[in-house]
């Protein structure tokens, strides 16, 4: 089953479509067939966990569409994410070392996902389960749940005066793609030892996502029981 006959309810410039529940019937076998390597992580973990990606509101080249009234949609990630915390030329480095490394999934082209909610709450109100497709790349650390976190937050004593910002970047340009690579120790397998550990998980490529409101639907594809975390 292919994209466009789950009779869908597309958003401005196509960037994603809204899937309503008169056609759930069809999502749920469209699920099953292209997102099948994620729902045997998923049933692994007992139903118990997931990925999840908290949204406010849709951004559609100016047209905002509210999020909580969202029932499902499909979409892919971005080839030209721009940060939201991370400065800019911080993100291309980390980005250089990961595709030296053989990594696809980069925080550029990526959506962010975890199974922490709490550690996603501050990004909006609507939670989504994130059924990624079984073509999708994935990048996650096995050694920090939050790249941004360990890497601007943590608190090293400075010299007087100096740019914290120039300090971090040129510490990070020092150490090379494979140090870094191995300093965080990051992976392309073993997705559900990042859910578990509610690390953080780069997705590139396409991926459904339902609203954990759908409580009725979740329950048809495994999810019967309220979600850890």
């Amino acid at each position: 089953m292919r994209i466009n006959e789950l009779k869908t309810k597309w958003t401005p410039k196509g960037h994603m479509n809204f899937i309503e529940p008169k056609s759930f019937d069809a999502l749920e076998k469209f699920i099953q067939k292209n997102c099948s390597n994620i729902l045997e992580v998923y049933e692994e973990l007992n139903f118990k966990s997931a990925l999840f990606r908290n949204l406010t509101r849709f951004d559609q080249e100016g047209v905002f569409v509210d999020v909580p009234e969202v029932n499902a949609f499909v979409s892919s990630s971005r080839n030209n994410r721009a940060p939201k915390d991370t400065p800019e030329r911080f993100q291309k480095l980390i980005d250089g070392y990961l595709k030296k490394e053989g990594f696809k999934a980069l925080r550029s082209n990526s959506i962010f996902c975890t199974s922490s909610r709490s550690a996603i709450s501050q990004y909006g109100p609507a939670s989504f389960i994130i059924f990624p497709f079984n073509s999708t790349d994935y990048t996650w650390s096995e050694k920090t749940s939050d790249l941004f976190q360990t890497l601007w937050l943590q608190k090293e004593p400075m010299p007087y005066g100096a740019n914290t910002n120039d300090e971090k970047y040129e510490k990070l340009l020092k150490m090379g793609a494979k140090q870094f690579h191995w300093k965080y120790f990051f992976r392309k397998t073993r997705i559900n030892q990042a859910i578990k550990k509610g690390h953080e998980v780069y997705i590139h490529g396409k991926y459904v996502a339902v609203n954990v409101k759908e409580t009725s639907f979740l329950a048809r594809l495994g999810f019967r029981e309220r979600l850890n975390r």
